[in-house]
């Protein structure tokens, strides 16, 4: 805040050139009337210059503070928000989650999942059926093996 250079634009800076009138001579200092009656008005004027810069000071002071206090205070609604955006972009994640898994598994109801493993349940059957009866096959043909290597020994028994 300029309140110097706005506040009091004017200032008397000027000596005038008395002429004495009886030597007829100029005078190009100050005559001690001007400095007596110029001198307390410059002295108020440099006192309201001062009070006017520290007034002008405080509020520059008062306006850092502000500001800081500003800033703090932004920073930390900044980082509520960043808080509150986390949390709703992983409550987001979280519902497309479960709606996938409600998804799939209303797809999976769909297409009858219940009916494959009955037919799963059917393979499995028939596939022990075949299972036993390969298992009686081959306990068959073992049977039938040695029976046909016992008929073979009597033959053999019988031509000797």
């Amino acid at each position: 805040m300029e309140v110097n250079n706005k506040l009091f634009l004017f200032n008397l800076q000027i000596f005038p050139h008395a002429v004495n009138l009886r030597t007829d001579e100029v005078v190009l200092t100050e005559p001690l009337e001007f400095n007596l009656t110029i001198k307390p008005f410059e002295v108020t004027l440099s006192n309201i210059i001062s009070v006017a810069k520290a007034t002008a000071d405080t509020i520059h002071v008062w306006h850092q503070q502000f500001m800081e206090g500003k800033t703090r205070f932004l920073e930390h609604y900044g980082h509520h928000v960043s808080l509150r955006n986390n949390r709703l972009v992983l409550l987001i994640q979280v519902v497309a989650l479960i709606f996938g898994v409600a998804l799939s598994a209303f797809f999976l109801t769909a297409n009858d999942p219940f009916d494959l493993a009955k037919n799963n349940l059917l393979l499995k059957e028939k596939n022990n059926r075949l299972e036993a009866a390969h298992n009686q096959c081959v306990d068959t043909k073992s049977k039938f093996m040695s029976e046909l290597s016992l008929c073979q020994s009597q033959i053999k028994g019988l031509k000797k």
